[in-house]
């Protein structure tokens, strides 16, 4: 009697396995050296390592590529949502630097204090040419283009005077900025469009008209047009500390445990 018990509940927790696991076809395993880590359109990954160095993983190729400038230190963010146009902000010497997707430099950095911005919580590529920033001591975000010409910017606003980093990323036309529980659009002139609540959340991705972000180590979708929010099923739930989605359909989650990233794809 206890072998059939011990037999059935075998079976039940093999089955339960299963089912997190349906929809979801694992691809591929890659051992990383960043717990938190970025793709770009054509899910090649990019992290960090030991703070200086940027590292792309080709997907297709399965091999590595590095960047490293040790005149301007640790990099403080970087935006690969244009895979020949990647930017690097450093900090430290308020300093960008543009790459190619071969991640050699494209130009010589930019100095910013050379722009009258002193210091800034964010920035990121704008796909009009040129890069947008939040001008703290100013509390607006302004676009430059590749002449280093200002061309537009936003009113202001407190929520961009204060120093606190912040999400910011150019999409769909519009500019996003995500700073103290809010994520709020602009649209591509500068003028405030939307304010969407959103607490206590980190990892933010905007594809389509969703943003993804996990929360408490789950995945939400929320869509700014219907304002609906819904929990996103992941394989082997309760496995993932951090994660992103890519366009076709690909889940990129990192184990709470290791290093390691696993891709599944999303079945129909």
């Amino acid at each position: 009697m206890i072998i059939r018990t011990v037999i059935f509940l075998l079976f039940c927790s093999i089955s339960l396995g299963a089912q997190e696991n349906s929809g979801y076809q694992l691809k591929k395993k890659i051992p990383v050296d960043n717990r938190v880590f970025k793709i770009d359109v054509f899910g090649n990954i990019y992290y960090t390592k030991e703070d200086h160095t940027l590292v792309k993983y080709d997907l297709s190729s399965e091999e590595k590529i590095e960047y490293t400038n040790n005149f301007l230190g640790s990099v403080t963010s970087y935006d690969v949502s244009n895979p020949l146009k990647i930017l690097l902000f450093y900090g430290d010497y308020n300093q960008i630097v543009f790459l190619n997707n071969q991640l050699s430099e494209i130009r010589s950095p930019v100095n910013l204090d050379e722009l009258g911005v002193s210091y800034t919580t964010g920035v990121c590529v704008s796909h009009q040419g040129g890069f947008w920033i939040v001008n703290t001591a100013k509390g607006k975000i302004e676009r430059y283009d590749e002449d280093l010409l200002k061309q537009q910017e936003t009113g202001f606003y407190n929520f961009l005077a204060k120093e606190e980093d912040l999400f910011l990323k150019e999409k769909n036309k519009m500019l996003y900025c995500y700073t103290n529980g809010h994520l709020y659009s602009f649209d591509l002139f500068g003028n405030l469009y939307k304010k969407h609540p959103l607490k206590n959340v980190n990892n933010i991705q905007i594809i389509n008209k969703n943003i993804y972000y996990f929360y408490e180590h789950s995945l939400y979708r929320y869509n700014t047009e219907s304002y609906r929010r819904e929990k996103v099923g992941l394989p082997r739930k309760n496995e993932w500390s951090f994660g992103r989605v890519s366009e076709d359909r690909n889940y990129y989650l990192l184990k709470k445990t290791t290093k390691e990233i696993f891709i599944f794809h999303k079945k129909e």
